[in-house]
């Protein structure tokens, strides 16, 4: 049992390291677009924004992912110079306050995207994460700012915090495609913890892994899967549970959304 335990580690780990290794420098084509989008919120608003950008025909995930970042600071940038015309011609002083409020979300906003941009540019896929995370939350601020402290009320620039919470959504979800030697170093570096107790199966894989590099990164997945598909079938059925994830920001993504509608 212990072998099998042992086994099933070192199996696993590999496959992760050749995931988080090769998934990513995949060149983007339609299909790969319209997977993307098909795990978004609005599949129709992403493959507008992806599918129709002359960058994304020539780019990897992580180009994708930095498109993404680049239109919604196009977005930002928009709003921004639209919002001090909107209060000029707004009499209500709940929604002039309301609309600064707006203005000052929406420039720190700019500076996450900008940022998130960067981060990405430099495989700083952590620091993009947060970067995301704070700018969707600084929409979802704005948005609800016309629901509080006053009469409910619509928000003048409702449709850019729909389109820019989409974009930042896009960003979330291609962020776990986008290569990363950061993941392939701890991916790595996981395994050699388990090599110990395995020494003449890992001899195996790697001499496995030597065979089927020359045939290329898509390839080599392809042909690892193949090797470890039975392997991981007998890791799972003698597995005592199963570990499910659940991502609360999709659930409030999903409310965002359908708060708009």
């Amino acid at each position: 049992m212990g072998n099998l335990k042992s086994l099933c580690s070192v199996a696993t780990i590999l496959v992760v390291i050749t995931y988080f290794c090769f998934s990513g420098v995949v060149v983007a084509d339609i299909d790969l677009i319209k997977s993307i989008c098909k795990q978004s919120q609005d599949y129709d608003f992403c493959m507008t924004s992806l599918g129709t950008d002359p960058r994304s025909e020539t780019t990897d995930v992580r180009g994708l992912a930095m498109v993404s970042a680049s239109l919604a600071v196009i977005q930002i940038q928009d709003t921004l110079g639209r919002i001090p015309d909107i209060i000029k011609q707004t009499t209500d002083p709940v929604a002039v306050r309301r609309l600064g409020v707006c203005e000052n979300d929406y420039d720190g906003l700019l500076g996450n995207f900008q940022n998130a941009f960067r981060a990405t540019s430099n495989n700083a896929f952590q620091d993009t994460v947060k970067f995301v995370r704070d700018g969707a939350k600084q929409v979802v601020d704005c948005h609800d700012i016309f629901r509080k402290d006053g009469p409910i009320a619509t928000s003048p620039i409702e449709g850019d915090d729909v389109k820019v919470f989409k974009l930042a959504e896009l960003m979330k979800k291609q962020k776990f495609l986008a290569f990363s030697t950061k993941k392939c170093f701890w991916a790595a570096l996981l395994l050699f913890t388990y090599t110990h107790n395995a020494g003449s199966l890992l001899s195996s894989l790697l001499s496995s892994l030597v065979l089927c590099s020359s045939a290329g990164a898509g390839s080599l997945f392809l042909c690892w899967c193949w090797f470890f598909i039975p392997l991981l079938v007998i890791c799972s059925s003698a597995s005592a549970g199963s570990l499910f994830l659940f991502s609360t920001e999709e659930v409030s993504g999903s409310l965002f959304l359908l708060s708009t509608t």
